[in-house]
Parts: C-alpha cells; structure tokens; sequence
C-alpha cells in the first residue's frame, strides 16, 4: 500500500474514530444502555453469563467488558460505552487486512473502499453505545478476515481464529448465532478439502471443531431457554424476510428524514439485489475460466460471497424451522458489514480488470457519494434508534439552574421512555438535588411531582394541572406544577 493511500486510509478512519468519540461523550445514555450498566452490572460474571433473569437486555459479551471497565475506572458515560469504542478499533483493522489482502498497493480504488466499510451511519451508532450490536458486527468482520486469510494463505491457524471470533460475535449478541453456524460450516470445508484422503487428520479437526461447537452450545443452552421463554419475538414481525430483513435495513441505512425521497427504500434493496447477481456471476465466471478449480474457493470474493449468503440462507432456514419472524432493524446490523464485505470484494474484482474508465469513475463516485450521505446522515446530537433520549442532558441542565434559588430538591416524573436515561444519571450520583420518581407506564396528573418530562401527546392528560416551561423540540416538553 503506498503512502498516498496508507495515509488517506488511516486519515478516514480516524475522521470516523473522532465522530464517535463525539457522540460516546455528548449522547446521553440510552434506553436500553440503562439496565447493563445499573443492573446487570450487580452480578458476577458467572451470574451474566448464565442471564440472571428471562430478558434479552443482557448482551454478555458486552456486559462483561462494561462490568470490568465500571470496576477500572467507575460508572461514567464515557466508560460504559467505552468496549464499543475499542470494537471499532477492531473492526477498522480487520476492514485494513481485508483491503490490503485484495488490492494491489497502488491502487486508485483503496480509499474507495475504506468508504465502502465506514458509509453507514446506523451501523456507526453502535460503536458509540453500550450494547453488544457494535461489538457483534466488529467480531464478524474479524471472522471473514481470517477466514479470508486461511482460504487464502492456506493456514490453519487464521480458520480456527475465524471460528473463534465467529464464537465471540455471537457471544456478544446472539442474533449472530446464525453467522457462528456458517463460519463453522466453511471452517469444516476448509479442513475436509485440505486434508482429504488423510482420515485420521479430518476426524482430528472435525472432532476438535465439533467438540468446541458442542461445547459453546453448551454454555449458551441456559440463556437461550431463558430469553425465549419471555416470549420477545411479539416485538418483531413475520412478513418475510424481504419486508423484515431487507427493507427494515434499507430505511436504517437512509438513518434521516432529510434522505432523497425520490430514492425509495424498495431501490435500495433492488441495488443491493442487482449487485449481488453481479457478484455470483463474477464468481461464476472465475469458475468457468479456470475449470472450476478449488483456488476459486480461496478468493476473497467468493469466502464473502458465502459468509453472507449462507448466512442468510441459515437464518431463513431457522426462521421456518423454529417458527420465529426475522431479524429486524438493529438484530439485524451485522448483515451490514458483512455486505459491505462483499462490495469490496467486488470492487476488487473490478480493479483486476484494468478498466481504467469504469476504475476511474467508481475511485471517484463512491468516496463522492459516502462523503454526501455521511455529511447528510451524522448527527451529533443523537442515535437513531433512541432518538428521543436526545435532550437528557439539556432538561437536567435546565432542572439544575432552577433549582439554585431552592433549598429543597426539585421532583420529577417521566415518560416511560425517558426514565431509563435519566436513572443512570440520578443512580451515579450526577443529580444530587433532584429527586426522580419511579418508573411508570402511565401518566398521572395525581403526582405530587413538580415536574413532569412527556411527549407532547401526553400534555392533555396533564392539564390543566401542569403548564409547559420548556419545549426541547421533537414533541418533548417539560412541563411544571402549576
């Protein structure tokens, strides 16, 4: 890799690194962060790993690393989302052996494929929260790297590294556990074509290979059983995975309202539909040129080819099988890095060519479009899948300055989905002189609360009772006592 591009790589890189840095400092803590970090934290690590309770709020992986992060350096914002930021570290330099696997050091279309891994806004956000999304996605992409590698390179080592941080994605949530199944699968392949004819060293990698799948299924049997035994797939829903997966994908990609209408969330699908026939039949051509020879097997397009389709092909099968909807929205985000695997792959493929037209144009166009859509898409003030906790921080603010002239504490009462960001900080002792009440589903006028946080929907179960103080925009208001 030459200067030019080593150094363009690592400057897009860091950019990104910096904007998530931004939000892991600025973003209140969300929803769903709440309950990891003051409550799944209380238990050992033996407790969390065995999910002390029926919810699927405890990604392990993820609780474990925030656990032993809280106890290094206490329970600040930055700290709990701290393991999500060195996951991006980690999927940043499996995104860089990927492309220096594939490219040739000169190459004009290098940092059109660092764009190609960093141009999703909504797969950005989770390396910016505690939840075990971001840190899934990041071990998956690690996965297909060494898988790449050992196809490639021939090494047994970089396969059995692939089978582990497939173990670990899924680990860190198990709506992975799909890809754990595919990886295992092309890790068998692997080892089954390259010692064929020696029956006694298959049976030896097959046995170690099962005897670690069985084992693993052993350790997750008991939090599997809990979290389906609260019934949680009633949040998802059963339209096929077009409608569920595909699209619910699609409209997280466009992250903004202010995204082109004119480019609908069903084009977007059929592109990514059309490129993936482009890529079968590059793949297909390969074959057919070298006489369908097993070195096709070991390039990179092909191992990204099959980590995504059968790992979609896995996740249909369980779906019929156990009877359960798809993987929807944000269950679904390690689809993302997976494909944009795939596209790089594709793009080198393209660079084999010495089209210097079609070169040319796409080292331009597509550092062109990701830099639009990034500019357009990033938000400093919020995810989007919590986009409603945005002003947690700025009603606190508020509630502070206000209680400067009181020498009592000041009371407040939220909605629902408000409580759980404003309890993190009440719990750790950031708001000393506010009292928060308890959480509650329904809006009550009969409080004796002096202030109440709602959404502007809420405001006329409140009145006459309360008056609005302070529009934070969105529909959020903070509304006091009269």
């Amino acid at each position: 890799m030459n200067k030019l591009n080593y150094t363009g790589l690592w400057i897009i890189f860091g950019v990104v690194f910096i904007s998530i840095l931004y939000k892991i400092i600025h973003i209140p803590i969300t929803h769903d962060e709440c309950a990891t970090t003051l409550y799944y934290f209380n238990y050992s690590a033996w407790e969390i790993m065995m999910y002390p309770d029926n919810w699927p709020n405890n990604h392990i992986l993820n609780t474990l690393w925030t656990k032993f992060f809280i106890i290094l350096f206490g329970k600040e914002q930055w700290v709990v989302r701290l393991p999500n930021l060195l996951s991006f570290i980690g999927y940043v330099v499996a995104a860089y052996f990927i492309i220096r696997l594939q490219f040739k050091r000169n190459s004009v279309l290098i940092l059109a494929a660092v764009f190609l891994f960093i141009g999703n806004s909504y797969l950005l956000d989770f390396f910016s929260l505690c939840r075990g999304y971001g840190m899934g996605s990041a071990m998956a992409t690690t996965s297909v790297c060494f898988l790449m590698y050992g196809f490639n390179k021939n090494r047994d080592t970089h396969i059995w590294l692939a089978c582990v941080m497939a173990i670990l994605a899924s680990y860190a949530n198990f709506t992975l556990l799909v890809f754990w199944i595919t990886i295992t699968g092309l890790c068998g392949i692997y080892f089954l074509h390259k010692y064929w004819g020696l029956l006694s060293q298959v049976l030896k990698r097959l046995g170690v290979l099962a005897i670690v799948s069985v084992g693993y299924f052993a350790l997750i049997i008991t939090p599997l059983h809990k979290m389906t035994s609260t019934n949680q797939f009633i949040y998802w829903t059963s339209k096929g995975f077009y409608r569920d997966t595909l699209y619910s994908l699609a409209e997280n990609w466009r992250y903004t309202d202010g995204f082109p209408k004119w480019i609908s969330s069903d084009a977007l699908v059929i592109s990514v539909l059309i490129l993936l026939f482009i890529s079968i039949a590059v793949i297909i051509w390969r074959f057919i040129k070298t006489g369908w020879s097993w070195d096709n097997f070991k390039r990179p397009i092909t191992i990204a080819f099959l980590s995504l389709c059968l790992t979609v092909t896995v996740n249909i099968i369980q779906c019929a099988i156990t009877n359960t909807p798809n993987l929807s929205g944000r269950t679904a985000l390690f689809f993302y890095p997976l494909f944009s695997i795939l596209l790089v792959s594709l793009l080198a493929e393209i660079d084999d060519f010495n089209n210097k037209i079609v070169t040319y144009f796409l080292a331009i166009a597509i550092p062109g479009i990701v830099i639009w859509y990034m500019i357009s898409t990033y938000n400093p003030r919020s995810v989007k899948e919590w986009n409603y906790d945005e002003n947690t921080l700025e009603v606190i603010e508020y509630l502070k300055d206000s209680s400067a002239d009181s020498k009592e504490k000041i009371t407040l009462c939220t909605n629902w989905y408000f409580h759980p960001s404003f309890t993190f900080y009440h719990h750790t002792g950031k708001t000393p002189w506010l009292t928060l009440y308890p959480y509650n589903k329904n809006i009550n006028k009969e409080t004796d609360v002096e202030y109440y946080y709602i959404m502007e929907s809420d405001l006329e179960l409140l009145t006459p009772e309360f008056k609005r103080v302070k529009n934070f925009g969105n529909g959020r208001l903070l509304v006091k006592r009269q």
